[in-house]
């Protein structure tokens, strides 16, 4: 925006650019970005307090199963002496049938004397004698008529103690048996209730996840499709500059595209490129990522079937900032997008020629690992100074070549259909190692070819008819 209201049309830029009061407001897409960030935040949140609940209900029952290891601990000692008692009851028994068995030899033996003091009595004995023998006997069957009574007393009192400890610890047996019953069931709710809450937690923070994500995809597309509009616009603002400054007779309209490297900052007028000092590092050819890479804003210009450009290094870093200069090239692709993947060749660095592919011959999109392709070449860049002119050209046969200051340091062939009406290649300059600043060089003389002058009518194309005739 500016004082008048939005800059959306050349003119706009143009008067925008006069005034010098431009603002900036950001889309509301890029907003909803942060702000779904912000959630999927609080989203993790709830996921790991839902995890800490589970790891508590773990504990929980890990406690539960340690007291029923303990009561059934408790169970099985009180089994083994109940498996003593009914031993002990049965040796009480034995000794029982045993002192039952004795008394009756006794008795059989009391039987057996009287049937002989029968016998004896029938003669003529002294009844004193028979009196003395019977009180003996009599005496005798008491004595022994009352040990067997209190053995049996005994043996009676001790089962029936035996009896009552038996029933003690069948009741306490059972008590037991319920509340491990009861533990159980508790058990099994809680892990029945746990497992429904994760279930139910989990779904619904997939369901708020995948809703989220498909949020941010559709956000990060319209965000994409702004970028190109943006980037298109800023092409078709620098062409249509270009097409004026040529009717002109101006020099040329040559200017760095404002899509570029995250360390990379261009001048107002978009003609001088400058690495920040704290990107600086060594390095002899890019490592795949974004920093330090140029676009020139539009297409190079066919001139007798050459398209060239050429740059000048205005500064370098001092000190340690690597010294593998920089790379060059072109690209088939118009620059936009966010990651500056591009198709097209650099040369340069520590002697290297890096082929980046986005679509095959077919135009089918390539593999991440067949994106980008490195060979040799003859140029090392590292060798360049400030105020050294850095030319790229790309000739009828489809051959591109490096020159430095007029002589060629290299040449490449290259898979261009060059004879294509509707070819249209891009500047491409990466700064690396210890560059730092380049900018265009606006109208290089091309070697080999000999640029018309504008008094010989060297206008052609659909610009010729606007040019003033000699009238």
């Amino acid at each position: 925006l500016d004082a008048r209201g939005r800059v959306e049309k050349p003119e706009d830029l143009r008067r925008a650019r006069q005034v010098g009061d431009v603002r900036v407001r950001e889309l509301p897409a890029f907003r909803r970005i942060r702000e779904i960030s912000v959630e999927i935040g609080e989203l993790h949140k709830e996921i790991r307090s839902v995890g800490s609940a589970q790891r508590r209900c773990s504990t929980d029952v890990e406690d539960c199963r340690s007291d029923m290891s303990a009561l059934s601990g408790d169970i099985d000692e009180a089994l083994e002496q109940v498996k003593g008692l009914a031993t002990d009851v049965a040796d009480l028994r034995v000794e029982v049938q045993r002192a039952t068995s004795a008394a009756k030899s006794v008795e059989l033996q009391l039987e057996s004397a009287v049937e002989q003091i029968r016998r004896l009595s029938s003669k003529s004995w002294t009844e004193d004698l028979k009196q003395r023998v019977t009180d003996s006997v009599q005496l005798d069957l008491h004595r022994l008529q009352r040990e067997v009574r209190d053995q049996v007393t005994i043996a009676l009192q001790a089962d029936a103690e035996r009896v009552k400890e038996i029933a003690v610890l069948k009741g306490t047996l059972r008590l037991q048996t319920g509340e491990l019953s009861s533990i159980r069931t508790e058990v099994d709710s809680a892990t029945s209730g746990m497992k429904a809450l994760s279930e139910t937690v989990t779904d619904t923070i997939e369901t708020d996840i995948n809703s989220l994500r498909q949020e941010l995809r559709r956000l990060q597309d319209d965000g994409a499709s702004w970028a190109e509009k943006i980037a298109d616009q800023d092409e078709h603002i620098v062409e249509l500059c270009e097409h004026t400054s040529c009717v002109l007779g101006a020099p040329e309209c040559r200017r760095w595209s404002r899509v570029r490297g995250g360390d990379i900052q261009l001048s107002p007028d978009l003609l001088t490129a400058t690495r920040r000092p704290e990107s600086a590092r060594s390095g002899n050819q890019p490592d795949g990522d974004t920093m330090g890479l140029l676009f020139g804003a539009q297409p190079i210009r066919p001139v007798s079937g050459v398209r060239y450009f050429e740059v000048i290094l205005e500064d370098v870093f001092a000190g340690p900032g690597g010294h593998s200069g920089l790379m060059v090239g072109i690209s088939l692709s118009a620059p936009r997008g966010l990651d500056l993947r591009f198709h097209g060749w650099e040369v340069g660095g520590s002697g290297k020629l890096v082929r980046h592919r986005l679509v095959d011959k077919y135009g089918e999109p390539v593999t991440p690992d067949r994106e980008k392709e490195i060979s040799d070449s003859s140029w090392l860049s590292g060798k360049l100074s400030k105020g050294d002119h850095i030319g790229v050209m790309l000739t009828s046969n489809a051959t591109l070549s490096v020159h430095v200051n007029g002589s060629v340091e290299a040449t490449h062939a290259v898979e261009v259909d060059v004879v294509d009406r509707s070819l249209r290649v891009w500047p491409v300059v990466r700064l690396v190692g210890s560059s730092k600043t380049v900018s265009f060089v606006k109208k290089p003389d091309i070697p080999g070819v000999r640029r018309p002058s504008a008094a010989s009518g060297g206008l052609s194309g659909p610009l010729e008819s606007m040019t003033p005739s000699a009238g």
